[in-house]
Formats: structure tokens, C-alpha cells, sequence
């Protein structure tokens, strides 16, 4: 039995992000979890990435197309919500370049608000790809569009800064991450900025998808379509997933070639920005330095 193409995409899907999985858990393990948490939102989406093809691949095998299939339900949750788990990534490198950046006057309850919304996003979807209920979906695609526009507005604003001042950090508490060079900080913010044209197409496609129906970006109920019940029992599988599930190449343009560029994208700059450990290590010997040039003074006194 030929595959169909969307066995194909899957089959893609697993051969590119079953591999990713050594450097995003390299990557975990220079950072460590702590406060760099983009790191473990990349490794996240790629094992969302991995599970959602495997079942997405095993559902091109069941002969049900109802809405309610179990597998196709399970693979369209995953693929969801990876936009989130990628705009989660691109705050955190906004959070780490903050410090090696002059005073940018952002509340920091705007980052709490932004990260919040992003989870509430992220429940929000996970529900409409389970209930199928439309408002939630609306309601959350809604959502992520707003705060994919804010962290760019962010981005930008970051980058006009460091293009006006030399950069210098805002921390100066010596237990704080120690903040990066010029080279890297503006290496980082360019990573950031050329994520966004590939992830405002993955934006795009989510909306489209949300807010039309019955169209080549959501596919079409078989249940009410206009064709011969005796027909469509004689399409083939490939003929069955064109008609009720979205257009597949459109799908892996809009959706997983923007979701790869821009993971990879992240991935480097995640070898760019050095290891928290050592970060921490630095703190903690800075610290320690001052504490014995302070019992220094108070010996010579």
C-alpha cells in the first residue's frame, strides 16, 4: 500500500526532528532548567513534533474520517499548540538579551502578562482541538496573534536600543546571569528578528485556519458534502485525506517549514548564548571574591 502525502510529510517530520533531540537536550544541559526555560520549550516542541507525525502517520492506516477520529484528534492538538511552544522560546531570548541591554522602560508586569497569556493561549487550544468548540479556538487564535504582534513590537524596540546606545547591562547584582557581549547580544536580537517573518506566516496560517471553514486551510465534512454516498466509498485514501483535512502542501509550508526555520533558528542561538552553568559559576566566584577582599581590608585594619 502506497503512502499517502501526508504519510510522507509525516515520515519527513520524523526523519528532521528525531535527530533534534541531541541538541536541544545538549542545550538543556548546558543551561539547566532555572530560569532558562526557552530551552526545555524547544526540546518540548520537539517531541510534540515527533509523537504528533508518528500519530498523524498511523492515522493515514484507520478508515474512519469522522471528525472524531482518536488519532487525527491527538495529531491536530499537538499541532496546535507548537506555535505557542515556539513564541514561549522567542520570549525567553527577549528575557535574555533584557540584560545586556540599556534601560528599555518595559514593566515587569508586562512579562508576567505576556507569559500568562501564552499559557492561557496555549489551555485555550488544547480545549477547542478536544471540544471542537469554535469560540475557544477563536478566542485563542485571537489571543496568540496579539502577543505574537507585542513581542515583536518587543523585538524591535530591543533593537532600536542597542543600535542608539552601546550595550551595558541593566543587573548588577553579582548573583544575576552575567549579561553577554555586544557581538553576541546583537547576533541574538538579529536571530529574533529574522525568526519573525517566518513566524508571522505560521500566524497567518493558524488564523486562516481558525476563522474559515470549509476551505483548502481546514478541509471539508464528508458528512455534508455533495457527492454520492457510494461514491466516496469508492475513493482511496489519498482522495479521502484531500477532501476532509486540510491541503498538505499548504500545510507544510505554511505550518512546518516556517515551525523548522525557525527552530533551527533558535537552536543556534541557543550555542551562541553561554552555558547558564558557567553563569552561575561566575556569580557565585565573583561573590566569594568580594567576601575574601572584604576580610582582607578588615584583617589589614
Amino acid at each position: 500500500m502506497p503512502l499517502t502525502p501526508r504519510q510522507s510529510l509525516s515520515l519527513t517530520l520524523l526523519i528532521l526532528y528525531t535527530p533534534a533531540l541531541i541538541p536541544t537536550t545538549i542545550l538543556l544541559y548546558r543551561h539547566s532548567l532555572g530560569r532558562a526555560w526557552g530551552w526545555l520549550y524547544l526540546f518540548v516542541f520537539t517531541v510534540l513534533r515527533i509523537v504528533g507525525a508518528a500519530l498523524q502517520f498511523a492515522s493515514g492506516f484507520s478508515n474512519s474520517y469522522s471528525p472524531k477520529n482518536g488519532l487525527r484528534t491527538a495529531a491536530g492538538v499537538l499541532a496546535s499548540i507548537g506555535v505557542m511552544t515556539l513564541l514561549l522560546g522567542m520570549l525567553e531570548g527577549v528575557e535574555i538579551v533584557k540584560p545586556s541591554l540599556p534601560s528599555t522602560r518595559i514593566p515587569p508586569r508586562v512579562w508576567t502578562l505576556l507569559h500568562l497569556s501564552q499559557y492561557a493561549a496555549f489551555i485555550l487550544s488544547i480545549v477547542y482541538s478536544s471540544t471542537g468548540r469554535d469560540d475557544l479556538g477563536c478566542a485563542s487564535a485571537v489571543i496568540v496573534a496579539c502577543l505574537f504582534l507585542a513581542q515583536v513590537g518587543i523585538v524591535l524596540l530591543f533593537f532600536s536600543s542597542l543600535r542608539r546606545e552601546p550595550s551595558t547591562p541593566t543587573s548588577k547584582s553579582p548573583a544575576s546571569p552575567r549579561p553577554l557581549s555586544r557581538a553576541k547580544t546583537t547576533l541574538l536580537i538579529r536571530t529574533l528578528l529574522l525568526s519573525i517573518p517566518f513566524l508571522a506566516v505560521r500566524v497567518a496560517y493558524m488564523l486562516l485556519s481558525t476563522f474559515t471553514h470549509g476551505s483548502i486551510f481546514t478541509g471539508k465534512d464528508l458528512d455534508n458534502n455533495n457527492n454520492n454516498d457510494a461514491q466516496t466509498q469508492t475513493w482511496t485514501t489519498a482522495q479521502l485525506e484531500e477532501y476532509t483535512l486540510p491541503n498538505v502542501y499548504i500545510v507544510a509550508f505554511m505550518q512546518y517549514a516556517m515551525e523548522i526555520v525557525v527552530f533551527a533558528l533558535f537552536v543556534g542561538g541557543g550555542f551562541v548564548v553561554p552555558a547558564s552553568r558557567g553563569r552561575k559559576l561566575w556569580g557565585k566566584k565573583k561573590s566569594e571574591g568580594e567576601s575574601d577582599e572584604t576580610g582582607s581590608r578588615a584583617g589589614l585594619v
